[in-house]
């Protein structure tokens, strides 16, 4: 392929060849151009002759004549992608990001990112709070907040529309399962053939844990007992202890597996693969309805219920983080729902608190007037002492 001058050439992720225009220092500084994503090679190639034409039109006159500020929301995201702000995220992170930006792909028209408006990111955002969810739409919102800043640093525009759309706050999720539901929903897919989506949500419940680690929990990261776990979304480092029903599952499993350290502990049966997302969701969600459970239940909600379950149990904020891996505590407590349990705890503290404190002062008092007692023995002995003198 000829070289081009003021073309680059670059690889995504996915090895997709991309074309930009990247102008030399002297075309940044004399005629104020900045890098541009083509949307193809052509693309490429005629933004560079351009330049080059209007180049040598500014050494006969003097005067700059800048290339129309085109550029698609394609050529936004593919800048993006190839950027070390996307490259720098997990690799869940990733597929979510690229997620949601198709699906904002899919509903706009946004042909020339230049033009677009915080007007236009507000009526893209009012569309998603009607027809999927507050949640989603702010993540929808964040992301494409995310990727405009990216064209700012990369010099593809000049302002975010998405960074001055206010939020709406989404409510709390506070939909806890209880110890009966889990071991409903076990007994549930056991009896069904598939008991690999019952240890999942045992794992999930137990550890506290998000089904994504769950689900790719391998025999290498169980060691002795105790769980090794780096989170997928966060990157933090937890070793967690099996519960006695979680290890004498996982050893039921051990007995009949080869237990290769590279496997997963609960592969789906019928393939001996970890589950994929869509997979999981629609197996637990069969076990579900089977188990006669509410439909309101999500396997998500299982780490919260566990977190819950530690807060009855009289965990402190620190000890709870310590299996949650969470790093703050304002974000445990949106985990631990607040309970009958643990309010009837709060008040036996309170109670016994006051009780001690009581003893203690009685006590006190009490040895107040033994040490009066004794000191006025000690002053009649002395008086007696006198007297006999």
């Amino acid at each position: 392929m000829t070289k081009v001058k003021h073309m680059r050439t670059y690889k995504l992720a996915d090895g997709t060849t991309k074309y930009a225009f990247d102008p030399s220092a002297t075309l940044r500084a004399k005629l104020g151009y900045t890098f541009v994503p083509a949307t193809d090679y052509k693309a490429a190639i005629n933004m560079c002759i351009e330049a080059d034409r209007a180049f040598q039109e500014y050494k006969k006159t003097g005067k700059a004549n800048l290339l129309p500020a085109t550029i698609s929301l394609t050529s936004l995201v593919d800048a993006y992608y190839s950027s070390s702000r996307f490259g720098s995220l997990g690799e869940s992170s990733k597929r979510t990001y690229k997620s949601i930006i198709d699906k904002v792909a899919s509903l706009t028209d946004f042909h020339n990112i230049s033009l677009v408006k915080v007007k236009d990111a507000e009526a893209l955002y009012s569309m998603l709070l009607k027809s999927i969810s507050i949640s989603y739409a702010n993540s929808c919102v964040n992301v494409m907040s995310t990727v405009w800043e990216a064209g700012i640093y990369l010099e593809l525009v000049s302002r975010n529309p998405f960074g001055d759309i206010r939020l709406k706050q989404a409510p709390e999720r506070d939909i806890s399962w209880s110890e009966d539901q889990v071991t409903q929903f076990i007994n549930t897919a056991d009896a069904n053939g598939i008991p690999s989506i019952g240890t999942l949500a045992l794992m999930a419940y137990e550890l506290c844990q998000r089904p994504i680690d769950c689900r790719n929990f391998c025999w290498s990261r169980y060691v002795n007992g105790t769980f090794f776990i780096t989170q997928a979304k966060t990157g933090a480092e937890v070793q967690i202890p099996a519960t006695p029903a979680l290890a004498e599952r996982i050893a039921a499993i051990a007995a009949t597996s080869n237990c290769n350290p590279d496997d997963v502990i609960a592969p789906y049966e019928k393939t001996g693969n970890a589950y994929s997302e869509r997979l999981y969701r629609k197996k637990a969600e069969l076990i579900r309805s089977l188990a006669g459970l509410p439909n309101e239940l999500k396997l998500a909600d299982l780490r919260r219920s566990g977190a819950t379950l530690l807060g009855n149990s009289g965990c402190t904020e620190d000890e709870i983080r310590s299996i949650t891996g969470h790093k703050s505590r304002q974000v445990v407590s949106r985990y631990v729902l607040p309970t009958n349990t643990m309010a009837q705890s709060a008040q036996r503290k309170r109670l016994s608190y006051i009780s001690d404190n009581k003893l203690n002062r009685n006590v006190t008092a009490c040895c107040g007037l033994l040490a009066e007692s004794s000191h006025d023995i000690n002053q009649i002995q002395l008086n007696k002492n006198e007297r006999n003198l």
